[in-house]
């Protein structure tokens, strides 16, 4: 994971269906030969659409999609939202759990086997996807998200005194992404786009070569942003509160800004869009 710009982010929703009062779960087999997880147990679940409101709305989704029933959304209980590193691929799993009387339907025949009512300990005993298999360990410790206006750097914020207050209180732990690369940028990147960005409107620059300056300064960003939150969600220790800086993901928005300057080729506008995207499940509901 040399060159953290290469990985893709992927984000999925996984749903335990569950029958009330029994310790068994609705589960069936993936049987496409040419996908991943072929022959493994699997619970209803899929990706998150950028027209999903929430996680929980995506779960709704998949449910109706997969099984054929509808549920309301205050019966999707939340549990614990997983990540996983593979190669070049960073996958996060929020899962889910719905009790349900009613049976599910097969929607897809080409793709799985029938429902069938299983404990999940017999279910454990054969190959598992690894959100079905996660999510048997039950709830988590989930470290809390907090955006605040502004900057959080020290000093600068009212909330990070507050913060520290509550950490000495409850002995809470609570860590702080913010902007201090763009402060500490010895080449001042993001200023120098500005000027550079006057000199196109200006024409004292052509259009090819401020899209060389944005197209540098889009993967700088995202190269600082990855190590940030990439570093932070693949340690064993997390904090119970994590600050996120509105000045940090500013620095999001201002890729979109990029991109709406038209300085961008239509493949690189689309690879742009999916970077700025991908981020978003950072600040998304449950």
């Amino acid at each position: 994971m040399e060159d953290l710009n290469n990985i893709k982010i992927k984000e999925y929703v996984s749903i335990i269906l569950r029958r009330p009062n029994t310790p068994k779960i609705w589960v069936n087999k993936r049987i496409n030969p040419n996908k991943e997880f072929y022959k493994h147990w699997q619970c209803p679940g899929g990706h998150v659409e950028e027209t999903d409101i929430s996680t929980k709305h995506a779960a709704q989704r998949e449910v109706l999609e997969e099984t054929g029933i509808q549920p309301e959304l205050e019966e999707l209980e939340y549990m614990r939202t997983n990540h996983y590193f593979k190669e070049k691929e960073w996958r996060i799993i929020h899962c889910y759990s719905l009790t349900t009387k009613k049976v599910p339907e097969l929607t897809e025949p080409r793709e799985m086997t029938d429902w069938q009512l299983k404990k999940i300990k017999e279910v454990q005993k054969e190959p598992v996807i690894d959100s079905l298999k996660d999510a048997f360990k039950g709830r988590q410790h989930e470290t809390k998200i907090i955006m605040i206006e502004g900057s959080c750097g020290a000093g600068k914020s009212t909330f990070v005194g507050k913060c520290k207050e509550y950490l000495t209180k409850y002995k809470k732990t609570v860590e702080i992404l913010d902007e201090s690369f763009i402060i500490k940028d010895s080449s001042k990147r993001i200023i120098n786009y500005g000027s550079n960005l006057k000199k196109y409107k200006e024409r004292e620059i052509t259009k090819e070569q401020m899209e060389e300056i944005a197209i540098e300064l889009e993967k700088w960003i995202r190269d600082k942003w990855m190590k940030q939150i990439f570093e932070f969600y693949t340690r064993e220790r997390k904090p119970s509160i994590l600050l996120m800086d509105r000045n940090l993901f500013s620095t999001l928005i201002f890729m979109k800004l990029m991109e709406e300057e038209g300085f961008f080729s239509k493949e690189k506008q689309e690879e742009v869009s999916t970077n700025y995207n991908n981020w978003l499940w950072l600040i998304r509901n449950h």
